[in-house]
């Protein structure tokens, strides 16, 4: 009762239920597939040879820290009176904000670093594809001299190291 006004302040709370406990569970598994999904696709892109394409380790440590905050959030709040309105928002909001943040940082923080560390800086990426190497520079996307994987790059440059040295011999 408040002093001042002479009043009472009654809460309400309006909740939505369903007497259907069919859509809880199949939400429940089309997450859980998009979460194997997310698995396959990581284990499918393990081997790229690119290193900055190459986040599947990064992003299976996301799925798990998503796996897990959904999990704990979905305990808790399951064990939580329902007339807690407050600690029945907070915790979902509090894994939802948590689990985001996490994946972000995860994904994006080494990136940042290389960047201001400079490693990024005049880097060349090498792509590999069936007529040989394709090489370019960061960000202009002209051919460029590269150390190409290919075997016929190798030969060929062992050949080229073998004339250098006659042409320095003589």
């Amino acid at each position: 009762m408040d002093d001042d006004n002479d009043s009472i302040i009654i809460p309400e709370v309006y909740a939505c239920e369903s007497k259907s406990t069919l859509w809880l569970p199949m939400l429940y598994g089309l997450k859980g597939l998009l979460l194997l999904f997310g698995v396959f696709l990581a284990w499918e892109t393990r081997n790229v040879k690119i290193p900055a394409l190459n986040d599947s380790k990064n992003i299976g440590l996301c799925i798990y820290n998503v796996f897990t905050m959904s999990a704990v959030g979905l305990v808790i709040t399951m064990l939580i009176p329902a007339n807690q309105v407050v600690a029945v928002f907070l915790v979902p909001c509090i894994c939802i904000i948590l689990s985001t943040t996490g994946t972000i940082c995860i994904i994006f923080l080494p990136k940042v670093v290389d960047v201001l560390k400079g490693h990024e800086i005049g880097r060349v990426s090498v792509m590999p594809t069936v007529s040989g190497t394709f090489c370019t520079t960061d960000g202009t996307g002209t051919i460029s001299k590269c150390m190409g994987t290919c075997p016929e790059a190798m030969k060929l440059r062992e050949l080229l190291r073998g004339k250098e040295e006659e042409l320095k011999e003589k």
